[in-house]
């Protein structure tokens, strides 16, 4: 095992300098926000047609988890643009509360993403006709992608991501 190499002089002053440390948190973050919003697309694009072929409280679910996938999209799309360089070096404050409200806003959208994934994954245990069981096989893959980006933003913004419910398991 070779011991680690010094840090190089840039490397050094980037971890001395708390601007471009939140700037690069919040680039970071952005760029995991975007990947889940595109999951999210994907999840919604692959439920989208289903209620029209289901009735009843099947119907009803996917309604809801399309609801809270469209909303928490949303949000994403917003969290998806960091602000500039420039930007967080003159109000280093306000980037600092920006940060604060993405990990605030992230966790919501992983609690509505495990939402969404636990309806999913009971209507895929409910054993549906082989085409409603690939879309909600893609939706889940596609939700399942987005929650790690979302846990990885939220780490990078130094949030903690909050465990999953253990509730009626």
């Amino acid at each position: 095992m070779t011991p680690a190499s010094p840090p190089s002089a840039g490397t050094a002053m980037v971890a001395a300098d708390p601007a471009q440390k939140l700037y690069e948190q919040l680039h970071a973050a952005a760029f995991q926000f975007s990947t889940a919003s595109d999951n999210l697309n994907d999840a919604v694009a692959a439920l989208r047609p289903l209620p029209g072929t289901v009735g009843g409280d099947t119907k009803e679910a996917l309604l809801n988890a399309l609801d809270g996938l469209d909303s928490t999209g949303r949000t994403l799309v917003d969290m998806a643009q960091p602000p500039e360089q420039q930007q967080v070096r003159q109000d280093q404050a306000a980037s600092e509360k920006q940060r604060a409200k993405w990990v605030e806003e992230g966790i919501d959208a992983i609690r509505e993403l495990r939402d969404a994934s636990d309806t999913v994954g009971d209507l895929i245990e409910s054993k549906p006709p082989p085409k409603e069981a690939a879309a909600l096989d893609e939706a889940d893959g596609a939700i399942s992608d987005a929650l790690d980006a979302m846990e990885d933003a939220i780490k990078l913004l130094g949030g903690t991501v909050p465990p999953e419910s253990t509730e009626g398991q």
